[in-house]
């Protein structure tokens, strides 16, 4: 959107278009954008408005996806639950606190995965603040814990089995 805007293009998509929002994007984290520059940059390029850009958030291990609600918060449905955690000593923080995201759900059939503690930084609100109408608390997400050196799952697996190829030669 930034080099079309900067050419001066600005293609107009069908009314009632989406753009949607999710996952894959934590290698590029230097290149992160302003939530509301990029909702004002939709607009301005492809005349989509924030309430039309649609948002999730989740883990490859957890099958959960928490989707944006009109306040583009991520409430935490019925069947999930999020912990912020202390990062030095895993207590669970109150609303407000910034820490470690646990996700947890009873969901998972194939695996017994039922708690996901992740590497994302996040806060818990009480729905009550968001204003939408959903009471459910809601996560919003601060960043990720240690940038220096994000590799994608898959990346981070390639490499692994580079190591392990070249060992067993």
């Amino acid at each position: 959107m930034k080099l079309l805007d900067e050419r001066g293009i600005y293609p107009r998509l069908p009314k009632n278009s989406k753009i949607m929002l999710g996952g894959g994007w934590k290698q590029f984290y230097r290149e992160a954008v302003d939530k509301r520059e990029f909702y004002s940059l939709a607009e301005k390029v492809f005349g989509i408005s924030d309430t039309d850009i649609v948002e999730f958030y989740g883990a490859v291990e957890h099958p959960v996806l928490y989707c944006d609600c009109e306040q583009h918060h991520f409430h935490i449905p019925v069947y999930s639950r999020v912990i912020i955690r202390d990062a030095a000593t895993l207590e669970p923080l109150p609303y407000g606190k910034i820490g470690l995201v646990n996700l947890i759900t009873p969901m998972v059939r194939a695996t017994p995965i039922l708690s996901v503690m992740t590497d994302d930084l996040g806060v818990l609100h009480d729905g009550g603040e968001c204003g939408c109408g959903i009471d459910s608390p809601y996560l919003e997400i601060i960043g990720r814990v240690g940038l220096k050196e994000i590799k994608t799952c898959a990346a981070g697996a390639a490499e692994l089995l580079g190591k392990q190829g070249a060992g067993a030669l």
